[in-house]
């Protein structure tokens, strides 16, 4: 496997998926794989600027994903989704926003595809 790319579809807080997501994709990229994330649905959340979880006894995942290129893993974030949430790309991380479009080219670009849901 040489490229792998990840679509993060789910809130990051109420359910495991985000953060196992996060530690799937560092593991990948980590071992020099070729290594995207697409940040769509929900999962725009995880990029949302300033989240305060400590109520939780979480931690804010948006520093993770905001690391994600320690690992030279490339973030993408679904500019539908951020419309239909009504967020704008000024109150997410630094991401490159991608259209439907660009999903559906990094599909079929990709051969393999992993979806936490």
């Amino acid at each position: 496997m040489e490229k792998a790319l990840f679509l993060v579809r789910t809130a990051p807080y109420g359910t495991a998926s985000s953060g196992e997501a996060y530690r799937a994709i560092i593991g990948l990229g980590g071992m020099g794989i070729d290594t995207y994330v697409i940040l769509i649905c929900d999962g725009v959340f995880n990029a949302v600027k300033g989240q305060s979880p400590e109520k939780l006894d979480m931690h804010p995942i948006e520093k993770a994903y905001m690391n994600l290129k320690d690992f030279d893993v490339k973030l993408y974030i679904h500019k539908e989704s951020l419309d239909e949430r009504s967020l704008s790309p000024e109150q997410v991380l630094d991401a490159e926003i991608i259209t439907t479009e660009k999903v559906n080219q990094l599909l079929n670009e990709i051969p393999c595809v992993i979806s936490f849901s």
